[in-house]
């Protein structure tokens, strides 16, 4: 492994070392790659105050987007939210808005999604959201089915140094517990409790002062209440399977210590879903919802501190983990029986309708979105249309005839067409007495 002196800053794709700038993203200098490893840089963290955000301040998800997109490395993630997508029904790009009682809230329909959680804050809020959704679902019909305490939370981590690959590290430790959950001894004590109903398993990175931290969390659903000497049991053979598992895959160089290395408590909370990567995205725009252990930050605090101070290292440290964690699913299921999802019938409502009266205020050419999103004014552009709902046309008329948009806004849902009137009923009998 390179040492950061040696280009540290670049990701590694498929085990060969390769340039941000044939990614298409915004390239940077070899000495602003590597400052984020530079002791200059690593003495920061003993100052948090230095690089902690602002608190009470939330960026807003736009805003974060907005920021971000520059220093993107997948085109898709640069296009969400800008480009027009293709649709077969033939219906364009419109401006939405949705009322339920007083709240009015206006959002852009035809336009691309990345679908990226790990890049893409606004996508990572939409699909985190759904995804939520179905595991707190499971998580519930568990509970009712099997008892409160047949839900264990098992957290696994390796030792890391400001060198290592965390593209290495992340896929290697869904093989090492793929190698500890096929033991047999492993399967004897899942078997002795009840049997291991289902699982679901999220990828977790932090960064800190010894670089990435990437770790596992994997919520285990077993077939009956655990008591407390059964899970310290569990999580001393859990221990050390991963030990043995991390000398096969890793080496040992990243064997972890007792105390930090394996953790198993029951899960009586939601809290899990932060563990999950999901509790995150619900306040995304709030980097100090999920700040990591110590010193560490997420990947949302640095890119909320892209935003507040453009800092290179902060640069270089987003876009090596968009590299990493291309590929990377955000919740690993159990497959076939295990498929607790299956088991209970637990599915998402991505398609639910929405509560409250919905309708497309204005309905706009490629040629006019192309003028807004030259000038930045997506969000300008729905705040207008909710204050034009709201009883207050000003600014959507100052936004019309800045962009020369043709639609005058529909301030209203359309009302039904009326039903004919008639004048009268004929009634005809065939064959009737």
């Amino acid at each position: 492994m390179p040492a950061a002196s040696e280009g540290y800053g670049a990701p590694t794709l498929g085990g060969a070392r390769t340039s941000l700038s044939t990614l298409g993203a915004v390239p940077l200098s070899r000495s602003q790659g590597n400052s984020y490893a530079s002791p200059e840089f690593r003495n920061r963290y003993a100052n948090p105050e230095s690089w902690d955000s602002e608190p009470g301040h939330k960026l807003d998800l736009w805003e974060l987007q907005k920021a971000l997109r520059p220093y993107q490395i997948d085109a898709s993630v640069r296009d969400c939210g800008t480009e027009p997508a293709w649709n077969p029904d033939g219906l364009g790009i419109a401006l939405e808005v949705r009322r339920n009682g007083e709240h009015v809230r206006a959002s852009w329909r035809g336009l691309k999604r990345c679908d990226s959680v790990h890049a893409c804050p606004t996508c990572n809020r939409r699909i985190s959201l759904e995804r939520a959704e179905v595991l707190q679902a499971s998580v519930a019909a568990h509970r009712s089915a099997r008892g409160d305490e047949s839900l264990l939370m098992v957290t696994l981590t390796n030792a890391h140094r400001h060198d290592d690959s965390l593209a290495e590290m992340r896929r290697a430790q869904p093989r090492i517990w793929v190698y500890v959950k096929g033991h047999r001894r492993f399967r004897a004590w899942c078997k002795a409790h009840g049997g291991l109903v289902g699982q679901v398993r999220a990828t977790e990175v932090t960064h800190g002062i010894n670089g990435w931290h990437p770790h596992q969390h994997v919520l285990l659903y077993l077939g009956e209440d655990v008591s407390d000497t059964a899970r310290e049991e569990l999580e001393a053979l859990v221990f050390e399977l991963w030990c043995a598992g991390t000398i096969k895959y890793l080496g040992g160089r990243h064997l972890p210590t007792r105390e930090h290395g394996v953790d198993v408590r029951p899960c009586y909370r939601d809290t899990y879903l932060c563990k999950m990567g999901l509790g995150l995205s619900m306040e995304i725009a709030d980097p100090g919802t999920k700040s990591g252990i110590g010193l560490h930050r997420s990947i949302w605090q640095i890119a909320a501190d892209i935003v507040r101070y453009g800092r290179p290292e902060d640069i270089a440290l987003f876009q090596e983990y968009c590299a990493a964690m291309r590929g990377c699913r955000q919740l690993c299921w159990g497959r076939g029986k295990n498929d607790v999802r299956a088991i209970y019938g637990v599915t998402a409502t991505e398609h639910r309708e929405p509560e409250g009266e919905h309708w497309v205020f204005a309905s706009l050419s490629e040629f006019e979105w192309s003028r807004i999103a030259e000038a930045g004014a997506e969000r300008e552009c729905c705040r207008a249309a909710e204050e034009a709902v709201r009883g207050s046309p000003e600014r959507w008329r100052r936004v019309r005839n800045r962009f020369q948009l043709k639609s005058k806004g529909r301030a209203a849902p359309p009302r039904a067409p009326p039903l004919p009137e008639t004048a009268g009923v004929l009634t005809i009998t065939f064959g009737g007495r």
